[in-house]
């Protein structure tokens, strides 16, 4: 029985090892990757949160903790997600919206992501996108101002072929 129990102790040992490794390896993750993690309950009350660029957060971690994601947030994205939670609790497997937020280094663009876990729970993963944002802003004005420049080249080509044309049909006229 002794023996038994030594083996027994060494597996919970041994588990118990493993499961602090893995941990490790999370947290190690969390801290390379450059979203923000939450973990809150379906009401948005926040249980963790781990920042991979504490830059993009409202407040310092432990002023979040306990608090309601949409009480913090400005009031057009706390109606966003409100919404993206009741999605979730109506049994959506994953939503995304995306939302803006004035912070000290300018107005930043963020893209969240909704999934539901199963003791009740969200994670929200939360990726600052505003580098994308930009590079769409600029390729919609070098489009706008392609158009442009094809409409004025066109009204030109339009123009000087009228110009030369009527000077040589009254040249032709006179041959």
């Amino acid at each position: 029985r002794e023996a038994v129990e030594a083996e027994l102790q060494g597996h919970r040992d041994h588990l118990e090892e493993l499961v602090a490794q893995r941990t490790d390896e999370l947290a190690r993750l969390f801290h390379a990757l450059p979203d923000l993690y939450f973990r809150t309950e379906r009401d948005g009350t926040i249980i963790e949160c781990r920042a991979g660029r504490t830059e993009d957060l409202l407040m310092p971690v432990e002023e979040l903790l306990g608090r309601r994601m949409q009480d913090i947030v400005p009031p057009e994205v706390g109606v966003k997600l409100r919404e993206a939670l009741n999605g979730i609790a109506i049994g959506a497997e994953q939503v995304v919206i995306e939302y803006e937020l004035a912070l000290e280094r300018g107005v930043q663009h963020f893209e969240a992501r909704m999934l539901p876990l199963a003791d009740a729970q969200v994670v929200l993963v939360v990726r600052n996108v505003t580098d994308r944002h930009d590079i769409d802003a600029v390729r919609e004005m070098n489009r706008l101002d392609t158009e442009r420049l094809a409409r004025a080249k066109s009204e030109f080509m339009t123009n000087m072929s009228h110009e030369i044309r009527t000077p040589l049909n009254a040249v032709l006229g006179l041959a």
